[in-house]
């Protein structure tokens, strides 16, 4: 399943970054830093790079960092931004860099920077699916003559707009990948909202980031790559509790139409099997029903509440045992922590307490299904 992913951040001088460093790592070639003099060779690294283009203005990527160092004067100077994304892996190659290109194009149209893209395939001893991109963008408009504008692009940097121009990069990212997904034939998209926005009762796993995903491929061991390890299988054993739930409710509701459907059945030969017999009777009979039915209505209006079938109450009030193996399942990715980190007793509080939580809300459920079923017993029975 696809994933949706895109940060950005600032390239600040006074933090130690430059647009050279970070052009030279995205395009995998060697720069030098004009102003520090600093060398920045990522040529070694070159098997990594699968695509790259500079949008906008007509150079090389080298030449786009040079001039976005030269337009900007202060030692503490923000230079550019630096974009990553995560490419859905149900995607060819050929998709994937259509996707980021458009993206980048789209980019440019609505701000008018200067950018430079560019992706990459999988580290060999990382993830085969984590193909990304990485785009570098201008903090001022640039013609395509290279020319930079003496103004920046203020949208990104103000305080109050800059977090909605942000959400509104999100948001095309998000609309454009879904657009490829349904291309290719695929179902299920992506979203940028949180787990909790979509409705999904699962913990989130941790971001590990380049360096520490970096450890972890040389053998290092991390509690965030473990937590996200636990986290990955009992999401997989959720899904399956979640599949079997549905089946069994599935077959319930199927069941109880069955039943149904064989209840009338009877009531009909019943009344078939009485016409025949005493023609005479068939008004009374039509007579007596009549009042049963009308009966049945009264006791609804008088203020009981309305007859439903067991196909509704069974949907709307799903099964505790059902509820319980679900929570009990779910308990596990926030429990089963390693033993020598420090907050296992913490996750163990925090599961108990949810587990309380869980068995009352199932406790007061069954009562009201066993209150429901009670009303719906037919207060007058028709007698042959």
């Amino acid at each position: 399943m696809a994933i949706f992913h895109l940060s950005i951040r600032t390239i600040s001088r006074a933090k130690g970054h430059s647009a050279v460093a970070q052009v030279a790592y995205d395009t995998r070639c060697k720069l030098t830093n004009e102003r520090t003099g600093e060398k920045h060779d990522w040529t070694k690294q070159k098997a990594d790079l699968l695509e790259w283009q500079v949008i906008g203005p007509k150079m090389e990527p080298g030449e786009l960092a040079r001039r976005a160092e030269l337009a900007e004067k202060r030692w503490d100077a923000r230079v550019g931004r630096a974009m990553d994304v995560a490419l859905p892996h149900e995607l060819n190659t050929s998709a994937q860099w259509d996707l980021l290109r458009n993206f980048g194009l789209q980019l440019r149209d609505t701000y008018g920077a200067g950018l430079c893209v560019s992706l990459h395939q999988p580290n060999t001893k990382g993830d085969h699916r984590n193909v990304h991109g990485h785009i570098f963008m201008t903090t001022r408009a640039v013609d395509e003559d290279g020319n930079f504008s003496k103004k920046k692009i203020r949208e990104l940097d103000d305080r109050t707009l800059g977090p909605q121009q942000v959400e509104k990069i999100r948001e095309m990212w998000e609309v454009r990948c879904n657009r490829a997904l349904r291309k290719a034939g695929v179902t299920e998209g992506v979203s940028r909202q949180s787990l909790k926005a979509q409705g999904i009762e699962r913990p989130a796993e941790k971001h590990l980031g380049a360096k520490a995903s970096a450890m972890v491929r040389n053998g290092c061991r991390m509690r965030k790559a473990d937590i996200n390890k636990l986290i990955s299988s009992d999401s997989r054993r959720l899904a399956q509790i979640d599949s079997q739930i549905l089946q069994l409710q599935s077959h319930g509701h199927r069941r109880s139409q069955h039943q149904s459907v064989q209840s009338q059945n009877t009531t009909a030969q019943k009344q078939h099997l009485a016409t025949n017999r005493h023609p005479d009777r068939s008004l009374s009979l039509g007579q007596t029903h009549g009042m049963a039915l009308s009966g049945k209505q009264g006791s609804a209006s008088s203020g009981n509440r309305p007859s439903r079938n067991r196909s509704q109450s069974r949907s709307s009030h799903p099964h505790p045992a059902g509820e319980l193996a679900r929570f009990f399942a779910k308990g596990a990715a926030f429990s089963r922590i390693d033993p020598s980190h420090h907050f296992r007793g913490g996750q163990l509080l925090v599961g108990a307490l949810h587990a309380l939580r869980i068995f009352i809300r199932v406790l007061e459920s069954e009562q009201q299904r066993q209150q429901q079923l009670e009303t719906q017993r037919p207060g007058i029975r028709m007698k042959m």
